[in-house]
């Protein structure tokens, strides 16, 4: 929001990119692990 708006965004730009790639980490080792599983 900060962004679209011009106003400063602070250190929650990096707290905002941080919490996006431990997501996108952790979406990644479940599906992979899910994938690997035997169908029942």
């Amino acid at each position: 929001r900060g962004l679209l708006l011009g106003t400063e965004i602070g250190h929650n730009g990096w707290l905002a990119l941080a919490w996006c790639l431990a997501l996108t980490a952790l979406g990644y080792f479940w599906s992979a692990a899910k994938f690997d599983q035997d169908p029942k």
